[in-house]
């Protein structure tokens, strides 16, 4: 498993160490990972991400999220909701599908 996840720009590198991501966040055609530092733009899919970080948990067909930084999940109605994670100042949505797993989260503290 990586301990540092790395993106190519035009005339630059960057890299981000995993332990700091806080989640992952996909677009059309790239994700972005967001850390305190900054942000990496990475041409990988989510699917891939999930697989090799088991320490992330999806909680929408777009997003993962770091599992120790859940801090709080909200409902907003019985189909979807949001976690904040610490450190984290917007709220990131969870869907229906992921709803159980956001939720077990906290039946494991």
């Amino acid at each position: 498993m990586r301990t540092h996840l790395i993106a190519r720009y035009h005339h630059r590198v960057a890299r981000a160490a995993v332990s700091e991501i806080t989640h992952f966040m996909a677009g059309d055609k790239y994700t972005t990972a967001f850390y305190p530092g900054g942000e990496l733009l990475i041409e990988e899919s989510l699917k891939s991400l999930e697989h090799e970080f088991p320490d992330f948990i999806r909680t929408h067909r777009s997003i993962l999220v770091r599992r120790d930084l859940v801090d709080e999940y909200v409902s907003v109605d019985r189909k979807a909701g949001h976690v904040r994670l610490r450190g984290v100042h917007e709220p990131l949505p969870v869907s229906l599908a992921n709803i159980g797993a956001v939720k077990a989260l906290f039946a494991e503290a």
